[in-house]
Formats: C-alpha cells, sequence, structure tokens
C-alpha cells in the first residue's frame, strides 16, 4: 500500500475483474524463542518457491523480529512480525489480482471471499487432519502466500 502512489496504481484497481487484496491476523502465546525457527522455516521455505527476502531483522537487542518476503515480479508480498507479549502477526498483500469471470461480489462489486479457516491446533486437531488425502489430487498453488 505505501507504494501505491509511486507506481500509479489506483484504488481499488480501475479494470474490470481486478482487486488489490490482503490479509492480516494475529496469534497470541507465540513466544519469541518459537517464532524465530517459525520465521526462519518460512524464509527457507518460500525462497524455494522463487520468493525474495525484502528484509529480514532477527536480532536480540531489537524489540521484534520481523521476516518481509516478496515475489518479484508480482506485487506479492507477506510479512511475520514477532510483538512484545507473545503475538506474531502474519499479513499477505496482492496488489493486483484477477478475480475468475462469475465469482460472487458482494453489493460493493467485491468478489465475496471464503473465511480463512483456524489453523487445526487452535481447533484442538492433529495438523495431519487438515492435509487431503495424498491420492485426492488437491495441489497448492505454489506462488500464494
Amino acid at each position: 500500500m505505501r507504494h501505491w502512489s509511486q507506481r500509479g496504481i489506483a484504488y481499488p484497481p480501475e479494470a474490470p475483474g481486478v482487486v488489490a487484496v490482503s490479509d492480516t491476523w494475529s496469534l497470541g502465546g507465540v513466544p519469541r524463542a518459537e517464532a524465530e525457527p517459525a520465521l526462519e522455516r518460512v524464509r527457507k521455505a518460500m525462497t524455494q518457491q522463487g520468493w525474495k527476502v525484502a528484509d529480514y531483522e532477527n536480532s536480540s537487542d531489537r524489540h521484534q523480529a520481523e521476516l518481509r518476503l516478496e515475489l518479484p515480479g508480482t506485487g506479492r508480498t507477506l510479512s511475520l512480525v514477532t510483538y512484545p507479549g507473545d503475538r506474531l502477526e502474519v499479513a499477505a498483500q496482492a496488489d493486483c489480482a484477477r478475480y475468475p469471470s462469475g465469482t460472487p461480489l458482494n453489493t460493493q462489486g467485491d468478489p465475496l471471499l471464503p473465511t480463512p479457516p483456524v489453523p487445526a491446533e487452535l481447533r484442538g486437531e492433529s495438523p495431519d487432519e487438515d492435509r487431503p488425502p495424498a491420492d485426492t489430487g488437491a495441489a497448492a498453488d505454489q506462488n500464494s502466500p
């Protein structure tokens, strides 16, 4: 968002079927000692998928650790930040995302998005219960945050 004025991207995007998408969520009860290895796992996994590290601050003299990634040429960004009080925040953004024709829209003309599921651990389930069986043919978008 901070670069829209420099890029000349109108908000909302003017092209039919194109929207700017962002989502931010926080999780409490994540001590920095657990969050730091999580940031490193995210950095490793996402860079293997072509994402580039835009910023990585993990110094012990700072009050927070921060990892910011971007997928070159797409306007997609992902950031993870630890905060005092054992809070981890995750934010994802896509400057311009095209949605398929026929997508249900709300009264403002924006696409209706599904509510993100609560992580399995917060539902009291094993993370393995969230995964589709290997033979279902389900595939993840390798470029999505």
